[in-house]
C-alpha cells in the first residue's frame, strides 16, 4: 500500500475536505460515512463488518511529522546543521521543533539558535570590513574622515 494512501491519510483528507464534519465512520474497506447507520449498512455486506468512529479532534491533534533533519538525535542534528547556511531554513526548523510543545527538545532548539548566531556573526564580520578601501573611515554626517593611522581631518 502506498504510504500516502494510508487509512490515517484518508481520514485526514476527509476532515480537510469537509470542515463542517466533526466525526466520520469508517468501514473495513476504508469508506468514510458521516452517518453511522449508513456506515453499518455498508459494512453489513463486507467480510469484516467493523465500523470505526474517528473524530476531528482526535485525528487532527496528532503532532505534525518532523523534517528529516529534525528526526535525529541532537548530536547528529548539530553536525547536520553545519551544512545549512540559510537562516530562513534554520528559523523554519526552529519553529517546527518548537511546534511540538512539551515534546519539543530544548537542546535541539538551542543547537539551531547557535547555528543561526554563528551565521549572523559571520555576516556581521564581513559587513564590518566591507564598503571602503581600508584607508579611510567615512564620517559623512560630520564631514570628517579618519585614516588608518588615526589622523583625522575635515573636507573643508
Amino acid at each position: 500500500m502506498n504510504k500516502e494512501n494510508t487509512r490515517e491519510k484518508k481520514i485526514e483528507q476527509m476532515f480537510a475536505l469537509n470542515p463542517e464534519m466533526d466525526e466520520v465512520f469508517v468501514t473495513s474497506n476504508d469508506l468514510g460515512f458521516t452517518d453511522e447507520v449508513k456506515a453499518n449498512s455498508h459494512a453489513h455486506g463486507l467480510k469484516d463488518k467493523k465500523v470505526k468512529k474517528y473524530t476531528r479532534k482526535d485525528v487532527l491533534k496528532k503532532p505534525p511529522a518532523k523534517s528529516k533533519i529534525l528526526d535525529q538525535g541532537v548530536k547528529k542534528l548539530t553536525a547536520a546543521l553545519e551544512e545549512v547556511t540559510d537562516v530562513a531554513i534554520l528559523e523554519a526548523l526552529k519553529a517546527e521543533e518548537a511546534s511540538f510543545g512539551d515534546e519539543a527538545r530544548k537542546t535541539a532548539i538551542a543547537a539551531i539558535e547557535d547555528r543561526i548566531k554563528a551565521i549572523t556573526d559571520a555576516i556581521d564580520v564581513v559587513v564590518e570590513g566591507a564598503g571602503n578601501d581600508g584607508n579611510t573611515e567615512d564620517n559623512s554626517d560630520t564631514g570628517a574622515t579618519t585614516d588608518t593611522e588615526g589622523n583625522s581631518g575635515t573636507d573643508n
